[in-house]
């Protein structure tokens, strides 16, 4: 990076704490996806495209679906190598009891990517879970709901983080099998939505020769090329690392082109989501060959709630 003059990086990636340090000690900007680990919130050259993950925060819209579908005791799934999918895990947890409902299982030191679910769908039967949630990738959620229907577990409720789109439709039918009734969060509007928003996103993949249903990775490419530009634009025609650095620390939040109702507040540089933010979640269900809308959840939203300690 230092021969090539690099100016910033975008990172989307599960894995990018593992280089935070050496970008940290370089003072090279980073935006992207907070989507692996807590550097997003303490490192003061990274700028994430929704935000900072806030582990110590809970997200009320997850509890409220769940109780919406029906759900009452929830095993919740993150992988013990990824911070980010750990406190996720733990997160969506809380967010079922704080809605009045239980988190009868969690598991935030699952072996990354794993599909090794037997021992764990065994204890999560045991516990009398109707509700399924994981913060991991698509093979080891997917494998998760196959294991727990084969073992005769009937779900109300199961939602995964990853898999929207592309991503499941480009796996294949055995995937799409699995995936029947399942629910994909997204934190943005969803392209069967058909807003002008959506319809834009759309246009501009199809022009760089992407075709077929998008996938979450294509999602937060394209927000962190938007939040990019704003902030090079905010930096003026001669940016560099610290000026970019500078600008993207004043802005305060970011919509993605519209695709997102409530707007991302930009509080980064270690001073983490405020209690009592806005967020919301766009909601899809997989059925048959497609994904479909879910009433009232398109988007669901709340204010997210400072974490109670265990036993309150």
């Amino acid at each position: 990076m230092r021969q090539d003059h690099v100016l910033a990086v975008d990172a989307i990636s599960a894995l990018t704490f593992a280089a935070s340090a050496f970008l940290a000690a370089q003072k090279i900007p980073v935006f992207g996806s907070a989507e692996d680990g807590p550097e997003w919130n303490s490192s003061r050259n990274m700028f994430s495209i929704t935000g900072p993950d806030e582990p110590t925060l809970v997200p009320p819209e997850f509890g409220q679906l769940m109780k919406m579908e029906g759900g009452t005791n929830l095993a919740s799934i993150g992988y013990g190598i990824s911070p980010s999918s750990a406190d996720a895990a733990q997160v969506d947890a809380k967010s079922a009891t704080e809605a009045g409902l239980k988190a009868g299982y969690v598991n935030t030191n699952f072996p990354f990517g794993s599909t090794n679910v037997g021992p764990a769908v065994i204890a999560m039967k045991n516990a009398g879970i109707d509700s399924f949630t994981a913060a991991t990738d698509s093979n080891t959620s997917l494998a998760f709901i196959t294991g727990l229907k084969n073992d005769g577990v009937k779900l109300k409720f199961s939602i995964l983080d990853t898999g929207y789109g592309g991503d499941l439709l480009s796996a294949g039918p055995g995937a799409e099998q699995a995936a029947q009734g399942v629910d994909f969060s997204l934190p943005y509007e969803p392209v069967e939505m058909h807003t002008p928003q959506t319809e834009q996103f759309q246009k501009y993949l199809a022009s760089a020769g992407v075709k077929g249903e998008p996938t979450f990775a294509e999602y937060l490419g394209y927000a962190s090329v938007l939040y990019f530009v704003q902030a090079l634009k905010a930096a003026g025609a001669t940016a560099t690392q610290a000026s970019l650095t500078s600008a993207m620390a004043n802005i305060h939040s970011f919509s993605a082109g519209g695709l997102t109702s409530a707007g991302y507040p930009i509080v980064n540089n270690g001073t983490g989501i405020p209690a009592g933010t806005t967020e919301c979640l766009y909601i899809t269900q997989f059925s048959g060959t497609a994904f479909h809308l879910v009433a009232g959840a398109d988007p669901i939203c709340g204010k997210v709630l400072a974490m109670r300690a265990a036993g309150r």
